[in-house]
């Protein structure tokens, strides 16, 4: 076991930590430790992937276990990467059936953080689509579950942000497409009022996300909507090769983004897509990853980081909180040059955060005054029976924690399958639930 300085994708915190990086199932379980957590790729954007105690690397545990090409099956251990799983699958036409805003996030991320995409509305979340979890409850007990077998843990392992044990296999169905393309429209909105109508009316897509300007500028509430579907024409020989990714380098000291990048940024990315604005074919990397493109992206801001928000309030009150919380972020003079919309179905799952109604994702530089800005949007949430994503979770409060969840029925599947609810825990699990 060695000391390492780990972070999660914000940057916005950073502890020294035992660090182990188990070469197969057998040294995992020889780990002895107070406290433990797993980690994948680290994408998690606040401190929910580490432990000072100790935290489990389990990118090493990466082999695909099984693949049936002619059903769409695969049964793989829990370090693989959605890219890895891609890179395989796509050329024998198919796909994830849901699938985060990045490729480079372990499969084992993806269950406990119960990963939704633009497409919730239609299909739900990645838990929809596992069929089984092989999970490490202590350095002895390593069990299967699924819908018939311990379903309580399996329920609660979704969304439990690595909680409930080591997750070390996965087994999910994959989507048949018969392309790598994907036919997109963009539509444009004037104000958010027409936005949500209109990521109500698009039922004929599969695939809808919608970004808002969120800066002062002349721009308001004007927004963009990216709707699509797989190309359905098929394709005998399905290419899957990524473009040239860009590097941003760690050397840069200070911040990118402040108000006047991001309201420039704003105009140019409203604008560019203001003259695209028709229906086109874009490959799937373009669709569903268009920040892959620049690796590192994080460090555009700097040494202090930034830090993510996304919350879902139910869809009566999401006009009026979203724009609650839109205008403060302005009034604020931070603004965010990532600002999305889309529309959730109803899912209700332990500590899984989708639930019908409308999220909203918001990035902020990590200072003081957007800090302070943090806890206004918890109230404005609060009063609107929403929540917010743990994955994303930086500087949540355990009191709003606790208005939100569930966490003593997540707490009673825990002790039902845990001798100790203190083994498996984060920063993050500390902060919030006080343990």
């Amino acid at each position: 076991m060695n000391k390492k300085e780990l972070s999660g994708w914000g940057n916005n915190y950073r502890q020294h930590c035992n660090f182990f990086k188990p070469k197969n199932i057998n040294e995992l379980k020889n780990i002895k430790s107070k406290k433990i957590i797993a980690r994948g790729l680290g994408r998690s954007y606040g401190d929910s992937s580490f432990q000072k105690e100790c935290t489990v690397d389990m990118t090493n545990l990466n082999k695909i276990i099984f693949y049936d090409k002619l059903k769409g099956e695969i049964h793989c251990q829990s370090g693989c990467s959605l890219k890895q799983i891609l890179d395989l699958i796509i050329p024998d036409g198919w796909f994830i059936p849901v699938s985060p805003g990045t490729k480079y996030v372990t499969i084992g991320g993806m269950v406990a953080s119960n990963v939704h995409g633009k497409n919730h509305h239609k299909v739900g979340s990645f838990k929809n689509f596992v069929t089984q979890l092989k999970i490490l409850l202590d350095e002895k007990q390593e069990i299967f579950c699924d819908f018939n077998n311990n379903k309580d843990l399996f329920d609660a392992t979704f969304g439990g942000m690595g909680l409930t044990g080591i997750i070390t296999e996965v087994s999910f169905k994959l989507k048949k497409i018969n392309s790598n393309l994907i036919k997109q429209r963009i539509f444009l909105s004037s104000n958010l009022n027409d936005l949500i109508k209109l990521n109500i009316d698009l039922e004929n897509y599969e695939y809808v996300v919608s970004w808002i300007n969120c800066s002062k500028n002349s721009l308001k509430e004007k927004s963009i909507t990216f709707a699509g579907n797989h190309y359905e024409n098929y394709i005998d020989k399905i290419e899957y090769k990524a473009k040239k990714n860009f590097f941003i380098p760690k050397v840069i000291r200070f911040s990118l983004i402040n108000k006047t990048t991001i309201k420039v940024f704003n105009l140019i990315y409203y604008f560019i897509n203001y003259i695209k604005s028709k229906e086109s074919l874009v490959l799937i990397d373009t669709f569903f990853y268009p920040l892959d493109r620049l690796l590192q992206w994080n460090n555009l801001y700097g040494d202090n980081g930034f830090f993510q928000i996304q919350l879902v309030v139910p869809i009566e009150h999401s006009s009026e909180c979203i724009k609650k919380t839109l205008n403060l972020v302005k009034s604020n003079g931070s603004g965010s040059f990532l600002t999305v919309i889309k529309l959730f179905k109803n899912e209700s799952n332990y500590l899984s955060f989708p639930q019908k109604g409308f999220t909203l994702t918001i990035d902020l530089p990590n200072k003081d005054n957007n800090i302070n800005l943090h806890k206004k949007i918890e109230e404005i949430m609060l009063n609107y029976d929403g929540k917010m994503y743990l994955t994303k979770d930086s500087y949540m409060k355990g009191s709003t924690f606790n208005q939100s969840y569930d966490l003593k029925l997540f707490n009673n599947v825990r002790k039902k399958y845990l001798k100790n609810l203190k083994y498996f825990s984060s920063n993050q699990s500390e902060r919030l639930l006080n343990q």
